[in-house]
């Protein structure tokens, strides 16, 4: 088993809200997708109502960025 290096261990820890830079939570990531799949909102509609860019919503909604851990049973 590889173990990992100084780069990716500090990349894991700074992912979703541990990031230096963040705008968003777990609960508004939630929410954008929420919004997102009544069909009443766009990528820009989200974006201007979350203070962030299209394409960050769009990372958001196709589980690029802020992915969801699987629940462990």
């Amino acid at each position: 088993m590889k173990t990992k290096s100084f780069k990716e261990t500090v990349q894991e820890k700074l992912k979703g809200e541990n990031g230096t830079n963040v705008k968003l939570t777990w609960e508004k990531v939630r929410q954008i997708r929420e919004k997102y799949n009544t069909g009443n909102y766009s990528f820009a509609k989200l974006a201007k109502e979350f203070n962030v860019g299209n394409t960050a919503i769009r990372h958001i909604v196709i589980n690029k960025t802020w992915k969801e851990e699987p629940e462990v049973i």
